[in-house]
C-alpha cells in the first residue's frame, strides 16, 4: 500500500511539474522550429549519447569486487533503465531502479549459465 502511494506521488508530481514546464508553449512554434533544424545532427548526438552511456556502465561495473563483477550487457541494461526512470519519476528513482534491474538481469544471467551446463 506505502509502495503504490509513493509511485501515485512521483507520477502525479511528474504531471504537475510537466504540465508547468510546457503549459505556455505555442505548438505551432515548436513544429516549426523542428521543420528548421538540420536533423543530421542527431547521428553525432546519438552516438555520443551510446559512448557516453557506455562509459558510465564501465564505470559502474568497475565498483564490483572482481569475483562478483557483472557482464557489460546487464550493467548497460541496468544503466539505461536508471536514465529512463529517472527522466520520468522525481527523487532520484532510477537509482533504486538501476539496482533492481541488474540483479533482475544477473538472475536471468546465471539462469542461462545453469542450463547450460
Amino acid at each position: 500500500m506505502r509502495r503504490a502511494l509513493l509511485w501515485a506521488l512521483a507520477l502525479g508530481s511528474t504531471l504537475v511539474f510537466g504540465y508547468f514546464a510546457v503549459r505556455g508553449v505555442d505548438l505551432e512554434e515548436v513544429k516549426d522550429a523542428f521543420a528548421e533544424a538540420n536533423l543530421w545532427w542527431f547521428v553525432p548526438s546519438l552516438a555520443v549519447l551510446a559512448v557516453a552511456v557506455f562509459i558510465r556502465a564501465v564505470r559502474w561495473q568497475s565498483l564490483f569486487e572482481a569475483e562478483t563483477r557483472p557482464p557489460i550487457g546487464p550493467v548497460t541494461s541496468s544503466m539505461l533503465v536508471g536514465v529512463a526512470v529517472n527522466n520520468i519519476f522525481p527523487f532520484r528513482a532510477g537509482e533504486a531502479a538501476r539496482i533492481v534491474a541488474l540483479s533482475h538481469g544477473s538472475i536471468r544471467q546465471s539462469r542461462r549459465r545453469r542450463f547450460r551446463r
